[in-house]
């Protein structure tokens, strides 16, 4: 009686895949991944090739300050800089127009500002212009202020110029009059005090208007930082499309190995199935002829009454 042997090792599930098939696969289907990862790699040079490249230029501009107080208040400056060059603004195919201002951001002293181009003359040149325009719109606010104080201390120079004449009439009407009536002297002597306390009060508002119009007191507009420009384009950036490029095309490569040896399996298993029910009609039994000594069955006739 024929023995069966055992079998050596358990029976391998055939849905389960091992690193080896996988790597097996991978290898099988190389060229693919190469053809693959090679053509993904190619579109992506091929767009950081043809983008349009953009340069960015970035100033520093001092605010100018009266009091240490800025002489504008920075919210209203940012939202006049940006309508005025339209930051962010698109063309009506959602591209935007260069050169253009990217960002304008401001501190308590100072305002930043980043400039995009074509090319890196085309940058500086906008963030030189833009820089110069708002210095001198900082210095043409801070010299109306300055106007203004100065203005004030004409206003109050000239009052006291006429309370000193207003003392001078009253020293002339006193010594006329200080033999005579010493009531009228004591009233036009008060008159004075009271003209002399308010000059002093005008002096100490003097004093303090010009304090104001001191070089520690107003600084004036000033580019703190020239515009300068980054040698490379911040866009595209070359570097990371390809390194971008470069993982996808290993995904893409190693997806269309997989995808390729599945419709391989897939035909072969079909292909294998056909093959297989051809074989199984072939070596089906025919069916076997009558035998030649049969003989046929007797029959049976009724006779007629």
């Amino acid at each position: 009686m024929p023995q069966t042997a055992p079998h050596s090792r358990e029976r391998r599930d055939p849905d389960e895949i091992s690193l080896v098939d996988l790597a097996l696969v991978l290898w099988r289907r190389k060229y693919w991944i190469v053809a693959v990862a090679a053509a993904v790699i190619a579109l992506g040079v091929a767009y950081a090739a043809t983008r349009q490249p953009i340069y960015e230029s970035r100033a520093v501009v001092g605010i100018g300050m009266a009091q240490g107080q800025p002489v504008e208040p920075p919210e209203a400056m940012v939202q006049r800089y940006l309508e005025r060059y339209r930051v962010g603004a698109e063309r009506s195919d959602g591209a935007i127009a260069l050169p253009y201002v990217e960002s304008i951001d401001t501190s308590e002293t100072s305002i930043v500002m980043r400039a995009h181009g074509a090319s890196p003359e085309q940058a500086q040149a906008l963030m030189a212009t833009v820089a110069g325009e708002i210095v001198q719109d900082q210095t043409r606010v801070l010299q109306g202020y300055s106007g203004e104080i100065e203005g004030h201390i004409a206003d109050i120079e000239a009052q006291v110029a006429a309370l000193r004449q207003q003392i001078a009439v009253l020293d002339a009407r006193i010594e006329a009059v200080l033999p005579e009536d010493s009531a009228v002297t004591s009233f036009l002597l008060l008159e004075k005090s009271n003209i002399v306390r308010t000059i002093s009060n005008l002096e100490n508002t003097l004093a303090g208007l010009r304090l104001d119009l001191a070089p520690t007191r107003l600084r004036p507009a000033e580019i703190m930082r020239p515009p300068s420009v980054r040698p490379d384009p911040v866009e595209p950036r070359v570097p990371v499309i390809i390194g971008l490029a470069v993982v996808l095309a290993a995904i893409a490569g190693i997806a269309a190995a997989i995808l390729v040896e599945f419709a391989a399996s897939v035909r072969r298993r079909m292909r294998e199935a056909r093959e297989g029910d051809a074989t199984a009609s072939a070596e089906a039994p025919a069916a076997e002829p009558p035998a030649a000594d049969a003989r046929p069955a007797p029959k049976v006739v009724r006779e007629r009454r």
